[in-house]
């Protein structure tokens, strides 16, 4: 619905309505219409107000140049919110200070980012829903599998390595407000881990599970 005095979010709608099947975007080598952008961002600004997200809420998004950074951009509008995008290459402190600071409402993130997510969220006071995804063609596609069969050989290396990935699950396990996965391709690993902590997944028709970790014996 446009509003009486035009906002940014009205452009993208307006946009849908006149040139849905024009292309808006192109990431990756892929094309999407304005059609499908107001749609998948239709669809996440919803999540976010079923999730508490009122107008003049702040919302980060913490992912790198991607889709699935712009659908949340539009998104975060569509849900009368404030958004904030972060860069990718943020630390564990500097994020931590930007979310207390702002007091974060809630959450957009990259899977691939979980390293420096997991120490934050767990001891976050503002979140009200914290929303995972992937940036590009996978959620997360794990740790090179090469490195994992290298690192079999260091027994203390595996049980250091094991513990930061058991950690990082258990932080979204353990979160005391929602958390979702937007899983739009590959989870496999790691990713998968963390999707089976996560309180509700949502799967897009690309996405695909596994462990390849299981074919080396070292799961």
């Amino acid at each position: 619905m446009l509003h009486a005095i035009p906002q940014l979010q009205d452009y993208l709608i307006h946009s849908a309505a006149r040139l849905g099947d024009k292309i808006a975007l192109v990431c990756d080598k892929k094309r999407y219409t304005y059609a499908e952008l107001d749609a998948q961002s239709n669809a996440l600004a919803h999540t976010l107000v079923q999730q508490g997200v009122t107008r003049g809420d702040r919302v980060v998004v913490f992912a790198d140049n991607s889709v699935e950074t712009v659908i949340a951009f539009w998104a975060v509008l569509k849900a009368n919110a404030v958004v904030s995008v972060v860069n990718p290459l943020t630390k564990t402190d500097k994020l931590r200070y930007l979310l207390e600071d702002c007091r974060a409402t809630a959450l957009i993130a990259d899977g691939l980012l979980s390293r420096v997510l997991a120490p934050v969220v767990a001891d976050n006071k503002h979140l009200k829903v914290l929303i995972m995804t992937g940036a590009g063609r996978a959620f997360c596609a794990g740790a090179d599998i090469n490195e994992f069969k290298e690192s079999g050989k260091d027994p203390a290396f595996q049980r250091f390595l094991n513990k930061k990935l058991i950690e990082m699950a258990r932080a979204y396990y353990e979160f005391e407000k929602p958390v979702i996965g937007a899983i739009n391709g590959v989870s496999a690993g790691d990713g998968s881990q963390w999707v089976l902590a996560f309180d509700l997944n949502v799967a897009s028709e690309k996405a695909r599970f596994g462990w390849p970790a299981t074919y080396l014996g070292i799961l």
